[in-house]
């Protein structure tokens, strides 16, 4: 979603009475030239995002930007937005362990663990947690 101008926006309404959903809302901040846009909303199938293995034991889904593949082809996410931004979904498994190369064009980087644990540039994560990454070449393991 990209509110530009302005949104109407409610949270839940989808779900059964009864069940829970977990996701997750990223927001990315817009230059002010982009703020008065004309709103956007997209939604993307799982099999509409792709996926790919990045190690052993270790898959990533690329949901907005582009990453290179093992097998020399870029994903590209379903996801527009309006600053060049690349968030992926890695889930690591027994012992996987890999080193992702992050493009200098981003300024920033950032980690949220949201279930198990694992090592990231020598520091240990557990579980629900948000780390901000000053190296963008990240190793990642988990424990």
């Amino acid at each position: 979603m990209s509110t530009g101008s302005g949104v109407v926006h409610a949270e839940g309404g989808a779900t059964p009475r009864g069940q829970t959903h977990s996701g997750f809302q990223i927001w990315v901040n817009v230059p002010a030239k982009d703020k008065l846009k004309p709103p956007r909303y997209g939604t993307a199938k799982p099999e509409d995002i792709p996926q790919f293995d990045i190690g052993v034991n270790a898959q990533a889904r690329v949901l907005a930007g582009e990453y290179p593949t093992t097998s020399n082809e870029t994903a590209k996410g379903p996801f527009k937005t309006t600053q060049p931004v690349l968030i992926m979904d890695v889930e690591l498994r027994d012992q996987a362990v890999v080193s992702l190369e992050i493009e200098d064009l981003y300024d920033s980087c950032m980690v949220y663990l949201y279930k198990g644990s694992g090592v990231i540039q020598q520091d240990r994560f557990e579980g629900r947690c948000l780390r901000s990454l000053e190296d963008v070449h990240l190793s990642l393991v988990p424990s």
